[in-house]
């Protein structure tokens, strides 16, 4: 009658079958046992890391494929955030020049008021200055075009 398991025969250094032995005496098991637990304790290793590099592979396909669609709705919604905070930063700005020109200087138009503005963020933001006649169109330019630009919200 066959065996049920096949043999193989191991031939190990003196220093690991001393190793071998004691690990089983230790464990109370005999040194097959001890072998076999060796061998499936490598083997899942191994099995391990094949399914590591599969796991690995799979979310890195699914970063490629999903992290653009993601990134591109986030980007859409910082966007439209930033569009709501430069229209109502751009609304606040002109409400300040407007109450300034028309309550605290007698002799500054808002165009005045606003080209010292832009010329005093050029100064803090060491940007290239500008002529004063620039700084008042761009301050024209700027109030000109709130005025002309329908509320969306």
């Amino acid at each position: 009658m066959p065996r049920k398991n096949p043999e193989r025969s191991v031939v190990l250094p003196q220093e690991m079958a001393e190793a071998l032995d004691s690990y089983s005496a230790k464990k109370r098991i005999t040194t097959s046992q001890a072998i076999r637990q060796f061998i499936e304790k490598g083997l899942s290793i191994t099995s391990y890391e094949q399914s590591q590099t599969e796991i690995r592979n799979y979310i890195r396909e699914e970063i490629e494929t999903v992290m653009p669609i993601v990134m591109k709705r986030y980007m859409e919604r910082l966007i439209a955030m930033q569009a709501v905070a430069a229209r109502t930063s751009a609304a606040a700005l002109q409400c300040c020049v407007s109450v300034l020109a028309e309550n605290y200087i007698d002799s500054a138009t808002p165009e005045e008021i606003l080209a010292n503005a832009l010329r005093q963020s050029c100064r803090i933001t060491k940007t290239k200055p500008k002529s004063d006649e620039e700084y008042l169109r761009e301050a024209h330019e700027w109030l000109s075009a709130e005025l002309d630009t329908p509320n969306d919200k």
